[in-house]
Parts: C-alpha cells; structure tokens; sequence
C-alpha cells in the first residue's frame, strides 16, 4: 500500500499535487485533468522475505499490456492526446523547413490563428464594441482565416500573383483544395530527400 502523501490506512497516494490519484489496490491512475482512469501500475504481492541485495525496479504497463522499465518518455506517450495523422503534414513539417514558418503554417492548416472571428467567442467585456474590429489590410470587415488569406481584397492580388508564379492558376482559392494540389509534390520531395 502506497502511504506517502496520505494516511497510512488510506490505499490511495495523491500524485502530482493532485493531478493523478494512484489507487494501489487497483493499480489505476485516475486523472481528473485528462478525466480518463487508466490501468498503468501493476498491483504485486509483496514476497515474504525481501532481499536487501536487490534493487527495486518501477515497471510501466503501456495501453497494450506490456510491461517494460519505467521512463518518463513511456508515461507521456502513455497520457499524451493521441490524434489522427492528417494528409497535410509533410506540407508543414519537412526536411530543412524553417520552424518557425512551420509552426505558423501548422496553425493555419488547424484553423487555430487568433483571428478576429475567433474573439468573438471569447468573454472581452460589455464595453467592448466588436463591431470595430475590421481587417487591417483592407478595413471592410472582421477578419478570419478565410477573409486574411483570400477573401481580402489585398490578399486576392497576392494569391493572384502567388498562384500565377507557381503555375497554380487553376486551383481555386480554398486552402483545402491548395492542399490537394501541393501533397503529391511534398510527397515526393521527401522522398527524394530520403
């Protein structure tokens, strides 16, 4: 029974300033935070007789069942937000890219830009007046991902161009289909890079 951090006779331990709460009974860590219950640690008898010449081993129990030696990178993977791998990643994330571009094109693909559309979502205030929130590039209206990138009227010259020099004139202006018609080429970039 696990008793540090909590009374002796309780079988629980607070982990992490309450963040995980080992239940050593069960052997499942519950994660009000991730609110999952998850079986992680294997409950074992204790021997007998303990050997004062071995070491004691923390064992890690991943989602498959498998026991092997505790790490920290094995519990984070083991509690990280897993999500589906999307088509547009090799896009984003490629060989000699610069990082922070990447990470502001990795936002854009996510839809997670802090637009003016998006502040509207949030508590500002009653005396906030929203409706002064315009564009700054051409002061007509709020702007959101779709408006800043080709809705605009500055920003359609600039597609305008962009799409001429890349020889993408008949690709419509929806980031989506921009995808479609640059994945074959990341694809085969990293390939040639490999």
């Amino acid at each position: 029974m696990f008793s540090i951090g909590a009374d002796k006779a309780s079988p629980t331990r607070v982990l992490v300033r309450h963040s995980f709460v080992l239940n050593s009974e069960s052997g499942v860590i519950h994660s009000p935070k991730l609110e999952c219950q998850t079986p992680i640690i294997e409950p074992h008898s204790t021997p007998e007789v303990l050997d004062e010449n071995t070491v004691d081993c923390i064992r890690w129990r991943d989602i498959n069942g498998v026991f092997s030696e505790f790490s920290v990178s094995r519990a984070w993977e083991a509690f990280r937000p897993h999500g589906n791998e999307v088509n547009w990643f090799r896009i984003v994330w490629f060989p000699h890219s610069i990082r922070r571009y990447s990470f502001h094109l990795w936002l854009v693909m996510r839809n997670s830009l802090k637009t003016q559309d998006k502040l509207r979502q949030w508590d500002v205030g009653i005396n906030t007046n929203l409706n002064l929130l315009r564009c700054s590039l051409c002061n007509t209206q709020s702007d959101s991902h779709a408006h800043l990138f080709f809705e605009c009227p500055y920003s359609s010259k600039v597609w305008k161009l962009v799409s001429h020099l890349a020889d993408m004139e008949l690709v419509p202006p929806i980031l989506y289909d921009i995808v479609d018609h640059l994945q074959p080429m990341a694809n085969d970039l990293v390939a040639e890079l490999l």
